[in-house]
């Protein structure tokens, strides 16, 4: 793998995560209000700006002004809005001194008047001031370099198939397809498929200005890191405690990949919509399980954006959040404070978030777009055999399944209080968390204890069931964890067994990190999932380069119809049997006056395989694609003989690239050029 190439998707990935801390977590503190005064609010920005963010591209798509400006525009309007929204509002006042303070800037900035050096001195003293307030104590630094190695370990498994492999799977190829549509301002090109998470990406690739197949390699790898992250902040809140939630996270972001867990790993890029929705899922659970046991409105806000978002970027794992409502309303009765008021709140909420979560793929059907083949076929499946065999459930549970008999043993253990104070201060709202968590997790063994005796073992057996359900297990695991150190906890207070500083974090993280050790040793090695690739990898390596040495639009490249996506916004993609059938090697030379003898950009670049790749969806069209490049290297051959201009740009024992350069002239004067206008749209088609 070329060394170039791995520091260029680094680069981008540093990028991406700088940008992504920039406008969903940095820009909500500055635009949209605290949840709740003295509370962490990370999450809830995140949550939230994730859910204007994929409203407003959505809107800007579909009206056609959808670019970086339009952007930055929407949020400072949604500045704006919150500030009137505001319950004190905006004054009147403070908005003319708003105004009078940017309009001094600009004129002293024009009239090279402003002090730039004083002014970066000064923000520099407040941001000093700030971090000084906001460093952690010791404590809080040990579990934080704990939770950083977990996220970062995470990343790189994600990452580690596109660090070694620059081709890349069918499905990315679709996806690569999509969020260029996006950035061209077309929505749902190939059919209606959810676009939440390629319009949050198409924000990242406006203000990056990352090459779109670099962006989605590097958001694998954040997509990763931010469900891991989801984990932890979700059993930290069910359990209360931080070695809890290092471990359900460390068991998600690392141990999946030891195939102990049966969702993971993924095809490389295949996971990014789902586990981009699966990083929003636990969150939405924990606001409702607030709203009940608090009843404070603003936790039913966040569970409703949470909720769109989740629905936008995957409407199964959407259901799944859904799921996530009911199962909380027992769990607010018992152990919250809510006691039947404002069902008509929750209810309207939770329809609200159905229809909005699913308006855009509506505005899609109503233009004339179908669903992209596959999309819907998993849920319609699972609803179709879970109503023909409902009848069949209590049967199928009768017999003595491993997996029942562990859910009868797991769910009362989550139920119990846990024998350690809660550390986030709100034992109602952790208690009717880790009671939903408890129902979900009962009703996953079910699924599976009875799979077998009703025939869904090939529905629980796809990836995205599977993800959803190891998401579930990793965090019912580490807030049983922590019940179980709660309770050991306890008896140390008490004399039971006495330790020496017992109170110190010290003995907490160490016993995390020996469950960690312990688990590396017994568990199966860590493997990262090849992938399906679709070419070889120096083919995306070479276009690379290709992309990097030239402006956009000059050059075209002829091949297999893989390399499409590689060209979309940045060059021409001509197929290789068009090519052939239309341009013949001895008369092919650029004449502005007779276009169609020659592709009209400067370079044209012909790739050729020698040895055909076989991807195992195209195996069916082998003959045909061994015709292709055939026929491609006998051309390439014959014009050699007869021009100077083609040169081989590179070869090995697999590939061959040709190079064709023929410097532009423009016609002469009075000539009709309206047939290079002709030729290019057809072949461009």
């Amino acid at each position: 793998m070329a060394s170039n190439y791995i520091l260029s998707l680094l680069a981008a990935t540093t990028k991406v995560v700088v940008w992504f801390w920039a406008i969903f977590i940095l820009l909500p503190c500055q635009i949209l209000p605290a949840p709740k005064r003295g509370e962490n609010r990370l999450w809830a920005d995140v949550v939230r700006m994730g859910f204007y963010t994929i409203i407003i591209v959505h809107f800007l798509v579909l009206i056609g002004i959808y670019d970086l400006f339009s952007l930055i525009a929407s949020y400072v309007l949604l500045y704006f809005l919150f500030l009137f929204l505001r319950p004190e509002g905006l004054s009147r006042t403070g908005m003319e001194n708003l105004f009078t303070q940017f309009m001094v800037f600009a004129l002293d900035a024009l009239e090279r008047k402003a002090n730039y050096g004083e002014l970066a001195r000064r923000r520099w003293d407040e941001f000093k001031a700030w971090a000084r307030g906001r460093l952690p104590d010791r404590d809080k630094a040990l579990w934080g370099i704990g939770l950083l190695w977990v996220l970062v370990a995470s990343g790189y498994l994600r990452l580690y198939e596109a660090l070694n492999a620059a081709a890349l799977t069918p499905t990315f190829y679709s996806h690569l397809k999509w969020l260029k549509g996006l950035i061209r301002g077309e929505l749902y090109v190939d059919g209606i498929y959810p676009y939440g998470a390629f319009t949050l990406l198409s924000g990242l690739k406006l203000f990056t200005f990352l090459d779109e197949a670099e962006l989605l390699r590097a958001a694998q790898g954040l997509a990763g890191v931010l469900t891991v992250g989801a984990v932890y902040f979700a059993v930290r809140y069910f359990s209360g405690r931080r070695d809890a939630a290092l471990l359900g996270s460390s068991l998600y972001g690392i141990f999946t990949f030891a195939r102990v867990f049966p969702g993971q790993p993924f095809y490389p890029n295949e996971a990014l919509p789902v586990e981009l929705a699966l990083a929003f899922l636990l969150p939405t659970w924990v606001f409702v399980a607030r709203y009940l046991a608090e009843r404070e409105l603003v936790w039913l806000g966040l569970a409703f954006q949470g909720t769109v978002t989740v629905f936008l970027i995957h409407p199964f794992v959407g259901a799944a959040a859904l799921a996530g409502w009911a199962l909380a309303l027992p769990a607010g009765l018992i152990y919250g404070r809510w006691r039947g008021q404002g069902v008509l709140w929750m209810f309207l909420s939770a329809l609200g978030a159905v229809v909005l979560g699913n308006v855009f793929y509506v505005v899609g059907g109503l233009g004339g777009k179908v669903w992209v083949e596959g999309a819907l076929a998993l849920p319609a499946q699972m609803w179709e055999r879970w109503i023909a065999d409902a009848t069949n459930l209590p049967r199928a549970l009768a017999s003595e399944t491993p997996w029942f008999l562990i859910a009868l043993f797991v769910t009362p253990l989550l139920l119990f209080p846990g024998g350690d104070d809660d550390e986030l201060r709100s034992p109602h709202s952790t208690r009717t968390g880790r009671f939903t968590l408890a129902l979900a997790l009962f009703g996953v063994a079910i699924l599976i204890g009875g799979s077998q005796q009703l025939g869904w073992s090939d529905l629980l057996a796809s990836r995205l069931m599977a993800a959803t359900l190891s998401l579930l297990a990793c965090a019912g695991l580490g807030v049983a964890y922590g019940m179980i150190a709660s309770w050991m906890a306890a008896l140390v207070r008490r004399g039971k067994f006495p330790i020496p500083n017992s109170q110190s974090p010290i003995w907490s993280l160490g016993a995390v990190i020996l469950v960690l050790v312990v688990l590396l040793v017994i568990s199966p090695g860590l493997v990262v999932k090849e992938a399906a690739k679709a070419e070889y990898d120096i083919v995306a390596l070479k276009i690379y380069d290709i992309k990097e040495e030239h402006l956009a639009y000059t050059w075209t490249i002829v091949g297999a119809p893989e390399v499409l996506p590689h060209t979309l916004g940045r060059g021409w993609y001509l197929n290789g049997d068009y090519f052939l059938q239309n341009y013949l090697p001895e008369v092919y030379h650029y004449d502005p006056d007779e276009p169609e003898l020659s592709v009209p950009t400067e370079h044209v670049y012909i790739v050729v395989e020698k040895n055909i790749y076989a991807a195992p969806y195209t195996a069916k069209h082998l003959y045909q694609r061994e015709a292709m490049e055939q026929g491609l290297w006998d051309w390439c051959r014959t014009y050699g003989q007869s021009h100077d201009n083609v040169t081989v740009y590179y070869e090995d024992d697999d590939i061959v690239i040709y190079h064709i350069h023929h410097p532009l002239v423009p016609a002469e004067p009075g000539k009709d050029e309206r047939g290079a206008s002709r030729i290019w749209m057809e072949i461009t088609r």
